[in-house]
Formats: structure tokens, C-alpha cells, sequence
């Protein structure tokens, strides 16, 4: 009738595949645990030369919330990537412009913000490790208080 003998215990190619798979899928998210951790500890001393709490930088939401508010902007902006269908896209012109905002608090050159846009984990590294310092004053303000 039916010949099942293909579907036996030798047919080790699709076993090794998934093995490769399997591992493949543990190293990327290893990989993404590490950025994560690395980008924490970035937006830490971030947080700490802008005068926050670095605990802040390791809550995944309201870190964004902060970096709002320590770049000038209310915190709220992150809500507005709830929005369906168009709320990414405001959410992204929002941190673009805290990512300006930010760049200018900590003296940086013009092209800074380009880094913290495309390439954030190295931009937050070069601002919480370097000597710059952060000035309040500069920058947009659009917090009232």
C-alpha cells in the first residue's frame, strides 16, 4: 500500500539541518541579548550625565520616554507610536528630532545625530563614554513646566 520506509530514523539531513537551525536561532538571540545589555549600559551613563537615574535606561518603553525628555521633548511622543498604520512613522520623526535635540546638548557636531539615528548602539556608546558633557540649556526645549 503505502511505503513509509523514507520516514525512518537514517534520514539524518533533515536532523542535522534543524540542528544547524536550532543553533543558528540560540546565537542570534544570544547576539540580541548582548546588544540589548551593551545599549542598556550605554543609555545608563547617558542618563546619568543628563542627571536621571540609570535604572531608567534598562525598562524598554519608558527609556525611550526618558531620552524624550532628556533631549527636550515631552514623553509622552512615545505614545504615538500606538497610533495604527501611521504611528511608527510619526514615532520615528519624533526621535529624529530628539536624536538632533540630544546632539546638541552634548555639543556634538552636526553629522552626530545621522549616527544616532542609523547606528544608535555606537552613538549612546561615544555619549556615555566619552568626556562630553551634557548642558541642558541647548538644544530644544519643548517641555513647559
Amino acid at each position: 500500500m503505502y511505503d513509509y520506509s523514507y520516514y525512518n530514523s537514517s534520514n539524518l539531513g533533515s536532523s542535522a539541518a534543524t540542528g544547524v537551525g536550532i543553533g543558528l536561532l540560540l546565537f542570534y538571540i544570544f547576539f540580541c541579548l548582548a546588544i540589548y545589555a551593551f545599549s542598556a549600559i550605554c543609555l545608563w551613563k547617558v542618563f546619568k550625565k543628563a542627571g536621571r537615574n540609570g535604572w531608567e535606561a534598562i525598562i524598554p518603553i519608558y527609556n525611550t520616554w526618558v531620552l524624550f525628555e532628556i533631549s527636550g521633548y515631552p514623553g509622552y511622543y512615545i505614545l504615538f507610536a500606538l497610533i495604527p498604520c501611521v504611528g511608527g512613522i510619526i514615532a520615528l520623526v519624533f526621535e529624529i528630532l530628539a536624536s538632533i535635540s540630544l546632539a546638541k546638548k552634548f555639543k556634538k557636531e552636526s553629522w552626530f545625530p545621522i549616527l544616532l539615528i542609523l547606528v544608535p548602539v555606537v552613538g549612546y556608546a561615544i555619549l556615555g563614554f566619552g568626556k562630553d558633557t551634557y548642558d541642558a540649556s541647548l538644544g530644544d526645549n519643548k517641555i513647559t513646566k
